[in-house]
């Protein structure tokens, strides 16, 4: 009688299946496994195995589905929530991601990689101090892997523990960290710290790593900007543009570095392109409405004004009219409204009393209504010359403010410096000279304005600016050029960008 070897057992046949997984024989384990659980489907190990040889082959869908019902029937088993998690973190789904991680180290806290994923999900949701806390546990588990040492530095980067993160990112250097990642996070460390010619070094070493690194490239030409250095500014800003077409921090910044050159078409073109790629981007819209008026008002500038200008300084023979009369109707004209008509009654009585500086700082502030910036500035800071109160500082705050709008920043600075001189607790004067130092890329200074005006500005509405302006200040601090690897969720039309709009008071 012939004898019949008897058929594999579930476990023969999973032990096969062990045995071609080793030898990367994934599909030849994948159907050994199958085989194993038609005969047995409680078999969880052979699950998580047949899932792990789906990821092996970039089969992520497949790979769920059996890390799943490996946790169905052993509930306990460490190895596939980390697997599953591992692969949900992969595709977006960090809370999730985190749910698995913290599962896993609640059977097995020692599990390795398990603290380093869940930190990378902390990151990516904002939660700093914990994601720090777990990286610091997987530091003590594996000392001598240098990417964690980089993702705790990218940690208290957030918390604004600038010289522990630098000393983190220095040992993931030292343990040959493959990539530009931690030389262009130290560089963004030296520039928060307003070290810029450190941080040119430190761009500069992420770059030879990686010649082709578009946040480096954006992030050495804003530094080389605030240097003074634009045409290698504009250089870098370039090429990071021309590795990412639609970089719109690169496009802002680029355009910023244009307008300080006075190369205003480069930088409507510029702002032109964002809108292509934001078409509801407001910031923008302002800032190229600002540009096309200031072309506007240097293209009228040039027309001969000699005429008007003898007509207006000259005073006629005849008895002129009661200038008092005239000054009164162009406040009462500025009070409704009506700028251009104050404008015109200003204009008439300086004819007759050229000298008078309430004149000319009236007219000043009707032409600042009317967006006349350029002229404004003239006429108060005329009147300021000829004023018997050399330093009013209620005319000298209206230049301040002239000069702002006109973008001439460095002198609105001065001014709103001499009014602080004489009153230093006026919260206006604070948070517009905040707004120049935000506008001149002085975010350190434009913060302690910001800080100081909030104390002492009482109208609810304009301590609600004040606060916005802060909060968007330190944020451009916290990470002025905020791009985030896979790990981070890319934000940067929110965070990081300078804001074009200036708020006046």
């Amino acid at each position: 009688m012939e004898c019949r070897a008897a058929d594999p057992s579930p476990r023969s046949l999973f032990a096969k299946g062990v045995e071609a997984q080793w030898k990367w024989e994934l599909d030849e384990a994948i159907k050994l496994y199958g085989e194993a659980l038609n005969l047995d489907s409680t078999l969880a190990m052979a699950y998580f195995n047949r899932g792990a040889a789906y990821r092996s082959k970039n089969m992520p869908d497949e790979a769920l589905k059996d890390f799943n019902s490996a946790i169905e029937n052993d509930p306990q088993m460490a190895r596939a929530y980390y697997g599953r998690g591992k692969i949900l973190f992969e595709k977006g789904e960090v809370m999730a991601a985190l749910t698995d991680m913290d599962k896993t180290l609640r059977i097995d806290p020692n599990y390795r990689g398990a603290n380093e994923i869940r930190a990378k999900a902390l990151l990516a949701l904002g939660k700093y101090k914990r994601a720090r806390e777990a990286l610091t546990a997987a530091i003590k588990l594996s000392p001598d892997d240098g990417e964690l040492y980089l993702l705790r530095g990218l940690a208290r980067k957030r918390l604004k523990d600038f010289k522990a993160a630098e000393a983190d990112l220095k040992s993931a250097i030292e343990l040959n960290v493959s990539g530009p990642r931690a030389w262009f996070e130290l560089g963004n460390l030296a520039f928060l710290s307003s070290q810029n010619e450190e941080a040119l070094k430190r761009y500069d070493r992420a770059i030879a790593i990686d010649p082709d690194h578009a946040q480096a490239l954006n992030n050495r030409g804003w530094v080389k900007a605030q240097l003074g250095e634009f045409q290698g500014a504009i250089d870098d800003l370039s090429g990071a543009i021309t590795q990412r077409k639609d970089f719109v921090a690169a496009l802002k910044n680029r355009a910023w570095v244009y307008t300080r050159m006075d190369r205003i078409n480069e930088a409507l073109t510029d702002y032109d392109a964002i809108l292509g790629i934001r078409p509801d981007d407001d910031k923008v819209k302002t800032a190229r409405s600002r540009l096309l008026q200031r072309k506007k008002e240097e293209k009228e500038e040039k027309k001969p004004e000699l005429s008007q200008r003898d007509s207006e300084e000259k005073v006629p023979d005849s008895p002129g009219p009661d200038i008092r009369a005239l000054k009164l109707s162009a406040e009462e004209a500025a009070r409704a409204g009506q700028y251009e008509k104050a404008v015109e009654l200003y204009t008439r009585a300086l004819k007759f009393a050229p000298n008078d500086p309430s004149l000319s700082a009236g007219r000043g502030m009707a032409r600042m209504r009317l967006k006349d910036h350029k002229q404004a500035a003239t006429d108060l800071e005329k009147a300021l010359g000829i004023s018997a109160e050399k330093d009013n500082i209620s005319i000298r705050y209206e230049l301040g403010k002239a000069y702002l709008m006109d973008w001439r920043l460095e002198e609105a600075i001065e001014q709103f410096d001499r009014v602080l001189e004489k009153d230093a607790e006026n919260g206006l004067a604070l948070a517009n000279r905040g707004v120049a130092h935000r506008e001149a890329g002085y975010l350190k200074e434009a913060e302690r304005d910001f800080q100081m005006a909030l104390e002492l500005v009482k109208a609810r509405s304009r301590k609600d600016k004040i606060r916005r302006l802060l909060k968007e200040t330190q944020r451009i601090l916290l990470g002025p050029f905020r791009f985030f690897d896979r790990f981070y969720k890319d934000n940067e039309g929110s965070e990081g960008q300078r804001d074009f709009g200036r708020d006046l008071w």
